[in-house]
């Protein structure tokens, strides 16, 4: 939960494979963020390397958050990725700055991510 009352949740709905060119394997996967409050949402798809960086990714959505949005609840989200293991992470910026607000207490903007990739 944040200071804003917002929680940001993400949830990785289905997993379809597609066989794309040159033999390699990739996967469409939806999922979904939980938002109470308009912004930029920045959704970071990360692997097994990027793990230890916070709020970065080898890709990156940014997806405006409006009235229809915060009316539904969440935001749905989309990635091609090829086979392997990856985690999400998200925040929602609600300045518009480009980047996850901090104050003294942690993040001042609604974030969330699917898991550390730990194990």
């Amino acid at each position: 939960m944040c200071k804003h009352g917002a929680l940001l949740v993400v949830v990785l709905a289905c997993c379809t494979a597609v066989f794309a060119g040159n033999a390699a394997w990739t996967h469409e996967v939806e999922g979904h963020c939980l938002v109470a409050r308009e912004g930029i949402l920045f959704v970071y798809a990360v692997d097994e390397s990027g793990f230890a960086s916070p709020l970065t990714g080898f890709r990156e959505l940014r997806l405006t958050v409006g009235p229809a949005e915060v009316a539904a609840g969440k935001v749905k989200f989309p990635f091609t990725l090829p086979s392997g293991r990856y985690g999400i992470r998200c925040f929602l910026d609600l300045n518009g700055n480009g980047r996850l607000d901090r104050g003294l207490l942690g993040p001042t903007e609604p974030w969330g991510m699917s898991g550390s990739g730990a194990g």
